[in-house]
């Protein structure tokens, strides 16, 4: 058992050193067979403070405005996201990039960066709902309110 990145995970299952790959994305190309196994879903994070100074505006163009919270410069998450929500390419740049997401301990840092006001960022569902759920054992009082498609970590 292997745990990696979609495509270094594939190229291995292409060159029959994996049997099977469970993987974020599906393959390119007729290599390989893919079957759906779960949808994945994300949700945009922003602190208070961001939020308020996006009442009004456009969304998906003021948010290319304000620093991008992610865990790889290539933003994968973000990237897949971005069009499903917003029907268009992202132009924006990461401003700060915390390590690989398959660590808690890096969503923390990534929640931790936001929830500060250093800018949005876009994660996977479970990991908020965690993290949320961590917090409220341990007193934290965080609250998560969604509206639509974006998830605001209060």
């Amino acid at each position: 058992m292997a745990i990696g990145l979609t495509e270094p995970l594939l190229e291995k299952l292409r060159a029959g050193r994996h049997h099977l790959v469970v993987a974020t994305q599906r393959p390119c190309g007729r290599t390989a067979h893919a079957e759906l196994l779960a949808d994945e879903e994300f949700v945009l994070i922003a602190a208070p403070a961001c939020a308020e100074r996006l009442k009004g505006q456009d969304l998906r163009t003021a948010l290319e405005s304000f620093p991008l919270i992610t865990y790889a410069e290539d933003l994968p998450i973000v990237r897949r996201y971005w069009p499903h929500v917003f029907d268009r390419r992202l132009h924006a740049q990461a401003a700060i990039t915390v390590p690989d997401l398959r660590r808690v301990f890096t969503a923390v840092t990534a929640v931790t960066a936001v929830t500060a006001g250093a800018g949005w960022s876009v994660l996977p569902s479970y990991l908020c709902q965690l993290l949320q759920a961590a917090s409220e054992r341990d007193g934290g009082g965080r609250q998560q309110a969604g509206h639509g498609r974006w998830c605001l970590l209060v």
